[in-house]
């Protein structure tokens, strides 16, 4: 049978597009002689190196997913965020695709993990966010107060320029907002630990030995979880 080139298209943010990659491994692995996969989204960085994905000039279907379904269901399923691409493939290819690792699918060449913009051992904190959804971020000060916490802990602030990001004090911070958004860099060289405690909860994407650090209740972070 000849394999179906389908080309998904997808524009959120950055968070959401690591969610999609999720989806995009699981089809793949559950169908791989069925379709070619090419994709059209927010940050294409993040997909380079991916092996699921397919170089084809017309595709036979483009499918516009995103997802929707599990956010206006998420007081009742349950569900992982992580599902809501794939659930998304699943209803416009009337097809079912077992969910995988609740990981993001990042794949960084050995040349991107020896050259890394920052030596040492470093936790990623963004202590801002959109302004569309406020309930998302964390109040600046308890993140100060993180920081202030940890003196022995190096930090790296990141952040969309555009957005509201107040610099973070201290001897331990580097700062990096609007630095990690040129399409050849980015963050990929970044990910070591990860400290995000105002979005959806999510395994870091690469390694083992990550630590995740969730704050969530208004004072220091509270939960530790290897991954």
């Amino acid at each position: 049978m000849e394999m179906k080139k389908v080309e998904f298209h997808d524009h959120l943010a950055p968070g959401d597009i690591l969610m999609m990659t999720c989806a995009i491994r699981d089809l793949k692995t559950a169908f791989p002689d069925r379709y070619l996969i090419k994709v059209d989204t927010t940050c294409m960085h993040i997909w380079d190196n991916n092996p699921h994905l397919s170089d084809f000039d017309e595709p036979d279907m483009i499918v516009k997913i995103g997802p929707k379904r599990i956010v206006q269901g998420s007081n009742s399923h349950g569900l992982h965020y992580a599902n809501g691409f794939r659930l998304s493939i699943e209803d416009n290819l009337n097809i079912t695709i077992p969910q995988g690792p609740i990981k993001p699918d990042l794949h960084l060449t050995e040349e991107e993990k020896k050259d890394r913009l920052i030596n040492g051992r470093y936790w990623i904190i963004t202590a801002g966010g959109k302004p569309d959804f406020t309930s998302k971020i964390w109040p600046f000060e308890r993140w100060q107060q993180v920081v202030d916490a940890f003196p022995h802990i190096t930090f790296v602030q990141i952040g969309d320029s555009k957005h509201n990001h107040e610099i973070l004090k201290g001897s331990n911070i580097i700062n990096m907002v609007g630095q990690t958004e040129d399409p050849d860099t980015g963050f990929r060289d970044l990910f070591w630990q990860v400290i995000d405690g105002h979005r959806h909860r999510q395994r870091t994407p690469t390694a083992q030995h990550h630590q995740f650090c969730r704050c969530s209740r208004g004072s220091l972070p509270h939960q530790w979880r290897q991954v």
